[in-house]
């Protein structure tokens, strides 16, 4: 039927509303004619921004409260930067059913699919990349004819929930019932509700954005234990073990909680004697094995501490296959048992406040990380930095608002966006606080961050006290970053001039002290967990440093900020080296000797090891893995961002860099060459990133060259408007640059 696809455009987004909307006992009955009044789009705001719009008329009978309430809603949205087109609120009453579908889409893509970045290709291809990391033999290639047949849906739910659908009862032949068994199993253990139809997903006609949004559910589900009682058509394969269940996923678990899985022999392994170890450390975990009386059994354990754990499943003393399992263990924090102290609600000039963590038995949780995000909404921004104390379960909060008057302070868990107990807060900052800085050593593994008042103070005063702080009696000089170029650098602070530029752009002071003044070169731990399971280590390109090569356009240090919150077990380390000498020799030898010096005192290899490396950074490290057979057998993954794979031009050197190359172009091009085929061979694990627009008019790499067209398991994105600086610091999270990384990341 012509235009069928946007009426099953219209059934999926209202179920996507209405999904929101049960929390508050609302439904749309008709998504045209539903919102014209204005009140089920405010509630549906309200629910998927966790803020509320206020002074909105509750009864509108007459069309001008009607428009007021929309368009109220349209400015409330347009704050979210929500990026509306063509839409004002005479087409919500006046029912325009494609810009109201289009405004509802707009809303799935900031609050479900990518927080709010947008549509386009790359939104597309980080969401169809993680599909098919799922289901690498499906060769998914689309969200249309790839799912038609309901095959891949069903294996998209068997490998997120293993056990419940039986893939070899499958037909292709048999589209509807697929596609109804994967939908049902979906909702049935991954709680992914039905928003899209069996019927509307085998259209002849389907609706591409339906089915993005449908799929999109997939990617935050929690996987749950699979009893005999719940697989669809369930069936083990012959002679093999198979071992499924919560307990032995990545994630999800929490320190003080039962963990299970089940290991499944079958009967030409029934006799098969099964061991179990679970390892903290080198701590043995207590593990309980209950036999299921087909011979098969369920394991039971307790994590007592948050950290990795390793999982090892045993079959005659052999591991089976998948083992050892890595499990990451989490802190579970209670909304409920989360108080704060010092924030007062009557007018008060008070810049710190904190945040008290217990568990279920009103005893201080411990906490590996910040868990809350902090946000302030009021007349001006304001900046908030936190301080973690482990032992006591307790999180410093400071900040400094520069603008008097009521503010709205919400608290939430990073992980799950939860408010935590009387969150929102209301209080009102009487006067303007007077400007502090946040003075930070250069020790990157253990930074520390003092805050005091600067007004008025010279050079020579500010020097002064700075070096009276504890921690920081050895300081030798003083700095700020600034951008230059839109290149951030590091400024001296050396006189009264540089006092004022501070106070004035209320920048942060970084101090370093003698001994690490040199730490601008050679490997830097930037943030080191407990207990490490994996290493993630960042080079920099010809362009670049240790530091500004990672720092996002927010000035947000990434890898420690970001990676970090999404990989809390991961050990981060920066490598920095002096361009300039290399730009004169040229040496991959010189340099990466060098290189292995430094990872070699850093004890890399100890962990599996993800590279990333910015332009001359990826060359550097094939360099590394072609000449160092320990470090090719440790390494999991690497990404390039703009790596020169097949060639270079030294007219575009020279004018990005004002580097002459041309004395050493013809043995740098071998080199490069060389690299290509040698890495070629190794089939590593790995994924590059294309500059796609001229920064200062040169296209430094083009696809051509940071396209190596390796074989896969090599992929290669070009990213949309990005140069060669701008592709290593994404604006935020949400950006595809980071995205891709972050996707590549969790599939290893």
């Amino acid at each position: 039927m012509a235009g069928e696809w946007i009426n099953i455009q219209q059934r999926t987004f209202t179920r996507w509303c209405n999904e929101q909307l049960k929390k508050r006992g609302l439904e749309i009955t008709d998504l045209v004619n539903d919102l014209e009044d204005g009140l089920l789009l405010i509630n549906l705001l309200e629910i998927v921004s966790h803020e509320p719009l206020k002074r909105y008329n509750r009864k509108p009978r007459i069309q001008v409260q009607k428009l007021e309430n929309i368009s109220m809603a349209i400015e409330f949205m347009r704050k979210q930067d929500i990026k509306l087109i063509n839409i004002g609120a005479q087409d919500i009453v006046g029912k325009n059913r494609t810009l109201i579908l289009g405004l509802i889409w707009t809303l799935i893509l900031k609050f479900q699919i990518f927080s709010g970045e947008g549509e386009g290709t790359q939104t597309r291809h980080v969401l169809l990349e993680w599909l098919k990391s799922k289901i690498p033999h499906k060769k998914i290639s689309d969200f249309t004819k790839s799912w038609k047949d309901g095959t891949a849906l069903c294996e998209l739910v068997e490998a997120l929930a293993p056990g419940s659908i039986n893939l070899k009862a499958l037909s292709s032949n048999t589209p509807l019932q697929n596609s109804q068994l994967g939908i049902s199993q979906a909702s049935a253990q991954l709680d992914v509700p039905a928003i899209l139809s069996p019927e509307d997903l085998v259209a002849d006609e389907q609706d591409e954005l339906s089915v993005i949004t449908y799929l999109s559910y997939f990617r935050n589900v929690v996987p749950k234990k699979i009893s005999n009682s719940t697989v669809a058509s369930s069936g083990s394969l012959p002679g093999k073990i198979e071992v499924r269940g919560a307990g032995i996923k990545s994630s999800g678990i929490n320190a003080g909680e039962k963990a299970s899985f089940d290991v499944v022999t079958s009967n030409k392994n029934a006799n098969a004697k099964i061991t179990v170890n679970i390892r903290f450390g080198a701590t043995s975990i207590p593990v309980t094995m209950t036999p299921k009386g087909d011979s098969s059994y369920t394991v039971s354990y307790v994590p007592q501490n948050a950290g990795t754990y390793a999982i090892e499943v045993l079959s005659d003393g052999e591991h089976v296959e998948g083992s050892p399992y890595t499990v990451v263990v989490g802190t579970k924090i209670l909304t409920s048992k989360c108080s704060v102290v010092g924030l007062d609600t009557a007018k008060s000039n008070n810049n710190r406040f904190s945040i008290h963590v217990k568990n279920q038995h009103d005893k201080a949780q411990k906490l590996d990380y910040n868990p809350f995000i902090v946000t302030f909404r009021g007349p001006n921004s304001v900046s908030v930095d936190y301080t973690v104390h482990q032992s006591s379960g307790v999180v410093d909060v400071s900040y400094n608002a520069n603008t008097a008057g009521k503010y709205e302070v919400e608290i939430r868990l990073a992980l799950t966006g939860e408010n935590i107990s009387g969150s929102p807060f209301n209080i009102e900052i009487a006067t303007a606080q007077s400007k502090g800085y946040n003075i930070r050593t250069k020790h990157w593994g253990s930074e520390q961050e003092v805050t005091f008042t600067v007004e008025k103070l010279t050079f020579e005063e500010l020097f002064s006290k700075i070096r009276k702080l504890p921690g920081f009696e050895t300081t030798m000089f003083i700095y700020y970053w600034w951008k230059i170029g839109g290149k951030l650098s590091q400024i001296p602070i050396k006189n009264n001039t540089d006092v004022e530029r501070v106070i004035k752009n209320n920048l942060v002071i970084n101090a370093h002290s003698e001994k690490l003044a040199e730490s601008e070169f050679g490997l830097n731990i930037v943030y080191e967990p407990k207990y490490p399971s994996i290493d993630i280590i960042f080079v920099h390109g010809l362009s670049g440093d240790h530091f500004s090569t990672w720092t996002s356009q927010g000035d947000v240090f990434w890898p420690r900020s970001w990676i970090t919150r999404s990989f809390p077990q991961a050990r981060i380390l920066t490598y920095g080296y002096d361009v300039h000498q290399w730009s004169h020799n040229q040496s991959f030898e010189t340099l990466g000797t060098e290189f292995n010096t430094q990872l070699q005192k850093k004890q890399v290899g100890s962990y599996p090891t993800v590279w990333i490396g910015h332009g001359l950074g990826g060359l550097l490290i094939k360099w590394i893995l072609i000449k160092y057979i320990y470090y090719q057998q440790n390494t999991v993954g690497i990404t390039f961002y703009s790596t020169p794979h097949s060639h270079v031009t030294w007219e575009s050197y020279f004018k990005f860099f004002g580097v002459d190359i041309r004395s050493g172009y013809q043995q740098f091009s071998k080199t490069v060459s060389g690299l290509h085929s040698g890495f070629e061979r190794l089939n590593i694990m790995s994924r590059s990133l294309g500059e796609t627009i001229p920064y200062k008019g040169v296209l430094l790499v083009p696809i051509s060259s940071s396209n190596p067209k390796y074989p896969p398991p090599h992929e290669f994105f070009p990213i949309t408007n990005a140069d060669h600086l701008s592709l290593c610091q994404p604006k935020h999270e949400a950006d595809d640059s980071y995205q891709i990384l972050v996707i590549f990341l969790r599939r290893i």
